[in-house]
């Protein structure tokens, strides 16, 4: 969940994007895993997933080195 205020819109990247409507201090946390609203899957969940799928998953999933753990935001 994000621990700053954003919004999504439009991006002139790619698609829709995150951004912060406020000013970000540097080292500062802006988000943290929360289990009653981010998603997660184990390795094997994330591997048995076509490649289209992942593909997109890479571009907003985080593997998390302490757990193991593909965590992303919600995505539904």
């Amino acid at each position: 969940m994000y621990l700053v205020d954003v919004e999504v819109k439009e991006s002139s990247i790619d698609g829709k994007g995150v951004f912060a409507k406020e000013d970000i201090k540097k080292n500062s946390i802006v988000w943290i895993y929360t289990e009653s609203h981010d998603k997660k899957m184990s390795k094997d969940e994330f591997d048995e997933l076509d490649e289209k799928t992942k593909s997109e998953l890479l571009r907003i999933a985080y593997l998390s080195p302490t757990s193991g753990m593909w965590a992303m935001p919600p995505f539904d």
